[in-house]
């Protein structure tokens, strides 16, 4: 698909198995005789305000409002197999919630322990730990099981002692111990990220901590690292190595890694804005293509935007609905660059069911992402999809009170059966959510804006694609991004072993458009940029139809024979472009500006004015749909 390298020399390094003793190695130790931010290493101040101060060589933490320091150890190379590690420290706290702070927590490649003393009103005192749903004394399976003998009282000095011993699946146990008394084991948690650190964070309460000591008692056996292991296993499964990263290269010299990008169809847009009534406003994949090898023939659900906000309203299925209310059309093509809409009389659409839209949930659905599964036994399942859904207040239509991440299921993927007991997260993700199946893990996987607080990808899995698990954030924009740079969405496919992720970087309050850079992970946990971030689709030349914004379709990589068909939208305006702001008196347009303004502040109760409303002036302007194409013949 993409050769990641020029030229190269591959080398697999040979790593020992022999295991070997060293004395006691320590990472850190914190007697609290300096303030934090002037210890080895460092606890460098992340968020929030507290009065800290050392009263006779103790931290003393009071009144912290979402206040957090970290102590961060530097990154290593090397993995080991059964390296044991000690923390101990002193810590107590009269706090009587942890209002979703963290308390202590300790990180290291990719595993996590979160700790929380509290002293509740009634005097009695509980120990919570984290898990994926928070670290709250709320949800039961926080909540430490303290023995008997132990009389714990969270606003004494106690002595806590964490062990745990390293091992290669990264899924170990956190054995625990107060006061010399044993807590039996904690699961811990898996996170994105091969850090090591220490942090405290606390919202509420007094605490003094004191003698903060991590220590390595055994080095263990050296192992491969997790990215070299699952490549080894995907080229034993016979997968191709891409070299987008560098999992099995041992070492490179005067070389430089390289994006290729990928042919632009001279023919797009494929399927454009104004092709017919029902997508006026656009024709964006904020959707799916998927290939059918069986059938050799491609099928996407895009989204359909009937009207601008200002313009006249739309009915669906004999109901006004918002003027540009989201649809999800079907079309279908033989070779990805000829498409069919075909008329397939489910919704009617002002009148009439002479059109291509799906019967796909009761609201607005956007951002619909489709994984075909062949395996499901029910028929009627066999296509699935997730999607934002949210209800619009319009006039007196009537609406389902909904505002969340739904799934539906189809034996065709045109009609469709709502879940019911949606939304099945409840969060929302105004982007283009993405959807596959992880046959290593025997798992879906989704990936949206939910639960990634803001302009960052969030990761949700399920066995079932009904329950699943409380979203976690796997990637965002940094400061080598550059100021004010965010990821608006990430086209994600599963190919040769790899996730291979497409985030589209939104350059804000700078040139306002949107490209889009190549990632890839192993896990869908951790992912790395590829190619020092360079540009992989580029917006086009000024006038272009793609020359201002870029976001591609969920699973956008389709291979067909040597070659990789990319699927994406294109807009030719950047994000901050005001379509009626460009008009000139006399033209047509021009007194709708006006109308506009007042259709917003009329309207700004409702969830899908779309940026209309909730931005003025900040407008998707004639979406269509593009493809790319890429080799496939590179290894």
């Amino acid at each position: 698909m993409i050769r990641g390298l020029d030229a190269i020399s591959v080398v697999l390094a040979v790593i020992s198995t022999t295991s070997y003793i060293r004395a006691e190695i320590t990472l850190l130790e914190y007697k609290a005789n300096v303030r934090p931010d002037q210890a080895m290493p460092a606890w460098t101040h992340r968020s929030g305000q507290a009065t800290e101060s050392l009263d006779q060589g103790r931290w003393m933490v009071n009144n912290p409002d979402r206040f957090s320091r970290m102590a961060r150890l530097p990154s290593v190379k090397d993995h080991f197999e059964q390296q044991v590690h000690e923390l101990t420290f002193q810590w107590s706290s009269n706090a009587k919630d942890t209002f979703g702070a963290d308390g202590l927590s300790v990180v290291f490649n990719g595993r996590r322990l979160r700790l929380f003393p509290l002293k509740q009103k009634d005097g009695i005192s509980l120990l919570v730990t984290g898990i994926q749903k928070g670290c709250t004394p709320n949800e039961p399976a926080c909540l430490v099981t303290l023995p008997n003998q132990l009389k714990f009282d969270a606003e004494h000095m106690n002595r806590f002692r964490v062990c745990w011993t390293t091992n290669q699946s990264n899924n170990y146990d956190f054995k625990i111990w107060i006061n010399e008394i044993s807590m039996g084991v904690l699961p811990g948690e898996q996170v994105a990220g091969r850090t090591r650190f220490l942090g405290f964070e606390a919202r509420a309460g007094d605490h003094v901590l004191d003698n903060i000591k991590w220590s390595i008692l055994k080095q263990g056996t050296p192992c491969p690292a997790p990215e070299t292991r699952h490549a080894i296993q995907q080229l034993i499964k016979g997968h191709r190595q891409l070299f987008l990263d560098r999992a099995i290269v041992a070492s490179v010299q005067r070389l430089k890694q390289v994006v290729h990008q990928p042919h632009k169809y001279s023919g797009n847009p494929v399927i454009r804005a104004n092709q017919t009534p029902w997508q006026t406003f656009r024709a964006q994949l904020y959707g799916t293509v998927l290939y059918f090898p069986r059938e050799k023939k491609f099928k996407m659900w895009y989204l359909s935007g009937a009207r601008f906000p200002w313009e006249d309203p739309v009915t669906k299925d004999g109901r006004w609905v918002c003027p540009n209310f989201q649809f999800t059309a079907y079309a279908e093509s033989t070779d990805g660059l000829n498409w069919e809409l075909p008329v397939l009389g489910l919704v009617e659409y002002n009148g009439s069911r002479h059109n291509n839209i799906c019967k796909l949930a009761t609201e607005c659905a956007e951002g619909v992402a489709v994984v075909y599964d062949p395996d499901d036994r029910d028929r009627s399942r066999r296509y699935k999809a997730f999607y934002w859904e949210h209800a619009v207040r319009y006039h007196d239509s009537p609406v389902k009170d909904i505002n969340g991440m739904s799934v539906s299921f189809s034996s065709d993927g045109k009609n469709w059966t709502e879940h019911l007991d949606n939304p099945v997260i409840k969060q929302s993700s105004d982007t283009g959510q993405q959807a596959l199946w992880d046959p290593s893990h025997k798992v879906f996987r989704v990936l949206g804006r939910f639960g990634a607080e803001g302009r960052r990808i969030g990761m949700s899995e399920s066995k079932d694609f009904i329950s699943w698990t409380p979203p976690r954030q796997v990637f965002s924009a940094d400061d080598q991004d550059g100021p004010g740079v965010q990821v608006y969405g990430m086209g994600t496919t599963l190919y040769e072993g790899l996730f291979i992720g497409l985030p589209w970087m939104f350059h804000q309050n700078t040139t306002e458009k949107r490209d889009v850079e190549l990632a890839v992970s192993r896990d869908s946990l951790n992912w790395s940029r590829v190619a020092e971030r360079q540009v992989f689709i580029p917006n086009g030349k000024a006038g272009e139809w793609d020359a201002g914004i870029i976001f591609t379709a969920s699973q956008p990589l389709q291979q067909v024979g040597d070659k990789v068909l990319i699927f994406y939208s294109g807009v030719q305006e950047n994000h901050g472009y005001n379509a009626l702001a460009h008009t000139q008196p006399g033209e047509p347009d021009y007194d709708k500006s006006d109308n506009r303004f007042h259709w917003c502040r009329n309207h700004s109760s409702g969830w899908f004015c779309f940026h209309g409303c909730r931005t003025p002036g900040r407008l998707p302007f004639n979406t269509s749909i593009y493809l790319a194409e890429k080799s496939n013949t590179a290894r």
